[in-house]
Protein backbone atom coordinates (compact mmCIF):
# COMPACT_ATOMS: atom_id res chain seq x y z
CA UNK A 1 0.00 0.00 0.00
CA UNK A 2 1.33 3.43 -0.92
CA UNK A 3 1.95 6.03 1.79
CA UNK A 4 0.65 9.61 1.59
CA UNK A 5 3.40 12.22 1.73
CA UNK A 6 2.52 15.83 2.58
CA UNK A 7 5.39 18.30 2.65
CA UNK A 8 5.18 21.99 3.52
CA UNK A 9 7.76 24.29 1.95
CA UNK A 10 8.40 27.95 1.21
CA UNK A 11 9.94 29.43 -1.91
CA UNK A 12 10.82 33.13 -1.90
CA UNK A 13 8.08 33.84 0.63
CA UNK A 14 5.43 31.68 -1.09
CA UNK A 15 4.22 28.94 1.30
CA UNK A 16 3.03 25.75 -0.37
CA UNK A 17 2.04 22.16 0.33
CA UNK A 18 3.03 19.26 -1.88
CA UNK A 19 0.99 16.04 -1.81
CA UNK A 20 2.10 12.74 -3.31
CA UNK A 21 2.05 8.97 -2.74
CA UNK A 22 5.23 6.98 -2.53
CA UNK A 23 5.83 3.87 -4.65
CA UNK A 24 3.68 5.27 -7.47
CA UNK A 25 4.59 6.50 -10.93
CA UNK A 26 3.67 10.19 -11.13
CA UNK A 27 0.94 10.76 -13.72
CA UNK A 28 1.11 14.54 -13.71
CA UNK A 29 1.18 17.76 -11.71
CA UNK A 30 -1.93 19.49 -10.36
CA UNK A 31 -2.17 22.90 -8.72
CA UNK A 32 -5.20 23.55 -6.51
CA UNK A 33 -5.90 27.18 -5.64
CA UNK A 34 -8.10 27.96 -2.65
CA UNK A 35 -10.66 30.73 -2.36
CA UNK A 36 -11.15 34.01 -0.51
CA UNK A 37 -10.05 33.93 3.15
CA UNK A 38 -9.14 30.24 2.98
CA UNK A 39 -5.64 28.72 2.87
CA UNK A 40 -3.51 26.01 1.32
CA UNK A 41 -4.68 23.42 3.85
CA UNK A 42 -8.39 24.05 4.27
CA UNK A 43 -9.01 24.92 0.64
CA UNK A 44 -7.39 21.90 -0.95
CA UNK A 45 -7.05 18.95 1.41
CA UNK A 46 -9.74 16.52 0.16
CA UNK A 47 -9.06 16.98 -3.55
CA UNK A 48 -5.29 16.98 -3.03
CA UNK A 49 -5.34 13.72 -1.11
CA UNK A 50 -7.68 12.01 -3.58
CA UNK A 51 -5.56 13.06 -6.55
CA UNK A 52 -2.32 12.08 -4.81
CA UNK A 53 -3.81 8.63 -4.24
CA UNK A 54 -4.47 8.45 -7.99
CA UNK A 55 -0.78 9.07 -8.70
CA UNK A 56 -0.60 12.85 -9.10
CA UNK A 57 1.76 15.29 -7.48
CA UNK A 58 -0.45 18.06 -6.10
CA UNK A 59 0.60 21.57 -5.08
CA UNK A 60 -1.45 24.06 -3.07
CA UNK A 61 -0.06 27.52 -2.30
CA UNK A 62 -1.27 30.14 0.15
CA UNK A 63 -2.72 32.99 -1.87
CA UNK A 64 -1.10 36.39 -1.37
CA UNK A 65 -2.04 37.84 2.06
CA UNK A 66 -3.59 34.49 3.07
CA UNK A 67 -2.57 31.54 5.23
CA UNK A 68 1.02 31.62 6.44
CA UNK A 69 1.55 35.01 4.82
CA UNK A 70 -1.57 36.58 6.28
CA UNK A 71 -1.51 40.36 6.36
CA UNK A 72 -3.85 43.31 6.25
CA UNK A 73 -6.58 43.84 5.29
CA UNK A 74 -7.20 40.16 6.17
CA UNK A 75 -6.33 40.46 9.85
CA UNK A 76 -8.25 43.33 11.42
CA UNK A 77 -9.55 45.56 8.63
CA UNK A 78 -13.22 45.74 7.68
CA UNK A 79 -14.64 43.16 5.28
CA UNK A 80 -15.28 45.67 2.48
CA UNK A 81 -11.54 46.39 2.32
CA UNK A 82 -10.83 42.69 1.90
CA UNK A 83 -13.22 42.43 -1.02
CA UNK A 84 -11.71 45.56 -2.56
CA UNK A 85 -8.29 43.86 -2.41
CA UNK A 86 -9.47 40.68 -4.13
CA UNK A 87 -7.94 41.31 -7.54
CA UNK A 88 -4.67 42.50 -6.07
CA UNK A 89 -4.60 39.03 -4.50
CA UNK A 90 -5.45 37.47 -7.88
CA UNK A 91 -2.69 39.34 -9.69
CA UNK A 92 0.08 38.44 -7.25
CA UNK A 93 -1.01 34.83 -6.68
CA UNK A 94 -1.06 34.24 -10.43
CA UNK A 95 2.57 35.32 -10.57
CA UNK A 96 3.34 33.11 -7.57
CA UNK A 97 1.93 29.95 -9.18
CA UNK A 98 3.99 30.54 -12.30
CA UNK A 99 7.07 31.24 -10.16
CA UNK A 100 6.63 28.02 -8.18
CA UNK A 101 6.14 25.98 -11.35
CA UNK A 102 9.10 27.45 -13.22
CA UNK A 103 11.51 27.21 -10.31
CA UNK A 104 10.44 23.98 -8.61
CA UNK A 105 8.58 21.74 -11.06
CA UNK A 106 9.39 22.66 -14.65
CA UNK A 107 12.38 20.33 -14.82
CA UNK A 108 10.07 17.39 -14.10
CA UNK A 109 6.81 18.50 -15.78
CA UNK A 110 6.10 20.36 -19.02
CA UNK A 111 2.62 21.46 -17.87
CA UNK A 112 0.11 21.21 -15.04
CA UNK A 113 -3.61 20.90 -14.41
CA UNK A 114 -5.13 23.79 -12.48
CA UNK A 115 -8.18 23.70 -10.18
CA UNK A 116 -9.32 27.09 -8.86
CA UNK A 117 -12.17 27.50 -6.38
CA UNK A 118 -14.09 30.81 -6.13
CA UNK A 119 -11.35 33.48 -5.95
CA UNK A 120 -9.00 30.65 -6.86
CA UNK A 121 -11.03 30.34 -10.05
CA UNK A 122 -10.23 33.97 -10.89
CA UNK A 123 -6.57 33.06 -10.43
CA UNK A 124 -6.93 29.94 -12.59
CA UNK A 125 -8.37 31.95 -15.47
CA UNK A 126 -5.58 34.54 -15.26
CA UNK A 127 -2.83 31.91 -15.06
CA UNK A 128 -4.16 30.50 -18.34
CA UNK A 129 -3.75 33.94 -19.91
CA UNK A 130 -0.25 34.58 -18.62
CA UNK A 131 1.54 31.34 -19.47
CA UNK A 132 1.21 28.32 -21.75
CA UNK A 133 1.71 25.67 -19.06
CA UNK A 134 -1.95 24.86 -18.31
CA UNK A 135 -3.18 21.45 -19.41
CA UNK A 136 -6.63 20.96 -17.83
CA UNK A 137 -8.24 24.13 -16.50
CA UNK A 138 -11.03 23.78 -13.91
CA UNK A 139 -12.68 27.04 -12.76
CA UNK A 140 -15.04 26.13 -9.89
CA UNK A 141 -17.89 28.31 -8.44
CA UNK A 142 -16.36 31.39 -10.02
CA UNK A 143 -16.81 33.82 -12.93
CA UNK A 144 -14.67 35.03 -15.84
CA UNK A 145 -16.40 38.44 -15.80
CA UNK A 146 -14.19 40.31 -13.35
CA UNK A 147 -15.23 43.88 -14.04
CA UNK A 148 -18.90 42.95 -13.99
CA UNK A 149 -18.54 41.18 -10.65
CA UNK A 150 -16.53 43.99 -9.09
CA UNK A 151 -19.00 46.68 -10.16
CA UNK A 152 -22.19 44.74 -9.41
CA UNK A 153 -21.35 43.16 -6.05
CA UNK A 154 -24.14 43.61 -3.53
CA UNK A 155 -23.19 41.05 -0.87
CA UNK A 156 -20.52 43.24 0.77
CA UNK A 157 -20.94 45.08 4.09
CA UNK A 158 -20.53 48.86 3.75
CA UNK A 159 -21.22 48.59 0.03
CA UNK A 160 -20.62 52.27 -0.74
CA UNK A 161 -17.24 52.20 0.96
CA UNK A 162 -16.39 49.05 -0.99
CA UNK A 163 -17.23 50.76 -4.29
CA UNK A 164 -15.02 53.72 -3.44
CA UNK A 165 -12.15 51.49 -2.34
CA UNK A 166 -12.49 49.16 -5.33
CA UNK A 167 -12.16 52.03 -7.84
CA UNK A 168 -8.44 52.27 -7.17
CA UNK A 169 -8.07 48.71 -8.52
CA UNK A 170 -10.41 49.05 -11.51
CA UNK A 171 -7.66 49.46 -14.09
CA UNK A 172 -6.03 46.27 -12.81
CA UNK A 173 -9.37 44.43 -12.72
CA UNK A 174 -10.10 45.30 -16.35
CA UNK A 175 -6.60 44.28 -17.42
CA UNK A 176 -7.07 40.84 -15.82
CA UNK A 177 -10.66 40.24 -17.00
CA UNK A 178 -10.74 36.93 -18.97
CA UNK A 179 -14.02 37.80 -20.68
CA UNK A 180 -12.24 40.67 -22.44
CA UNK A 181 -9.34 38.58 -23.73
CA UNK A 182 -10.61 35.07 -24.36
CA UNK A 183 -8.13 34.61 -27.21
CA UNK A 184 -5.27 34.94 -24.71
CA UNK A 185 -6.40 31.94 -22.69
CA UNK A 186 -4.17 28.91 -23.26
CA UNK A 187 -5.25 25.44 -22.12
CA UNK A 188 -5.73 21.99 -23.59
CA UNK A 189 -9.17 21.43 -22.06
CA UNK A 190 -11.49 23.24 -19.65
CA UNK A 191 -14.22 22.04 -17.28
CA UNK A 192 -16.35 24.78 -15.67
CA UNK A 193 -18.32 23.84 -12.53
CA UNK A 194 -21.00 26.14 -11.07
CA UNK A 195 -23.89 25.91 -8.59
CA UNK A 196 -27.38 27.08 -9.50
CA UNK A 197 -28.18 28.31 -5.97
CA UNK A 198 -24.92 30.19 -5.47
CA UNK A 199 -25.68 33.56 -3.86
CA UNK A 200 -22.03 34.65 -3.75
CA UNK A 201 -21.08 34.16 -7.42
CA UNK A 202 -24.00 33.43 -9.72
CA UNK A 203 -23.73 30.56 -12.18
CA UNK A 204 -25.28 32.70 -14.94
CA UNK A 205 -22.09 34.50 -16.05
CA UNK A 206 -20.31 31.16 -16.42
CA UNK A 207 -23.22 29.88 -18.47
CA UNK A 208 -23.12 33.02 -20.62
CA UNK A 209 -19.37 32.66 -21.09
CA UNK A 210 -19.73 29.03 -22.15
CA UNK A 211 -22.62 29.75 -24.50
CA UNK A 212 -20.70 32.55 -26.19
CA UNK A 213 -17.20 31.08 -26.38
CA UNK A 214 -17.65 27.30 -26.20
CA UNK A 215 -15.43 25.09 -28.28
CA UNK A 216 -14.62 21.41 -28.49
CA UNK A 217 -12.11 21.75 -25.63
CA UNK A 218 -14.68 23.05 -23.12
CA UNK A 219 -17.42 21.50 -21.00
CA UNK A 220 -19.63 22.84 -18.22
CA UNK A 221 -21.77 21.31 -15.48
CA UNK A 222 -24.23 22.82 -13.01
CA UNK A 223 -25.06 21.55 -9.53
CA UNK A 224 -28.04 22.09 -7.25
CA UNK A 225 -26.18 23.76 -4.39
CA UNK A 226 -24.93 27.07 -3.04
CA UNK A 227 -21.42 28.51 -2.88
CA UNK A 228 -19.72 25.25 -2.00
CA UNK A 229 -17.81 22.39 -3.57
CA UNK A 230 -19.93 19.40 -2.64
CA UNK A 231 -18.87 15.77 -2.80
CA UNK A 232 -20.34 15.21 -6.27
CA UNK A 233 -18.35 18.16 -7.58
CA UNK A 234 -15.21 16.84 -5.89
CA UNK A 235 -15.74 13.42 -7.47
CA UNK A 236 -16.33 15.00 -10.89
CA UNK A 237 -13.15 17.06 -10.56
CA UNK A 238 -11.08 13.99 -9.76
CA UNK A 239 -12.69 12.04 -12.61
CA UNK A 240 -12.00 14.86 -15.04
CA UNK A 241 -8.36 15.19 -14.00
CA UNK A 242 -7.80 11.43 -14.21
CA UNK A 243 -9.91 10.52 -17.26
CA UNK A 244 -11.04 13.84 -18.79
CA UNK A 245 -14.67 12.83 -18.54
CA UNK A 246 -17.53 13.27 -16.08
CA UNK A 247 -20.26 10.73 -15.40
Amino acid sequence: MSRMIIETSNFEGIPYNEYSSDNMDIKGLVFIQHGFESNKNRGADYLAIQLARKGYKVVSIDAYKHGDRLEEPFISEEVFKRYADAFIIVDQTTKDIITIFENIYKKEFSNFDLIGVSMGGFIAYVVSMQCDYVNKLLPVITTPYFEELARKRTNVPNLENYKLEMQSSMELIISLDPSKQVDNMKYKSMFILSCKNDEVISYLPSKRFYDEFKNDKMMIKFYEDGHTVNRQMQNDIVEYIVNEKVV
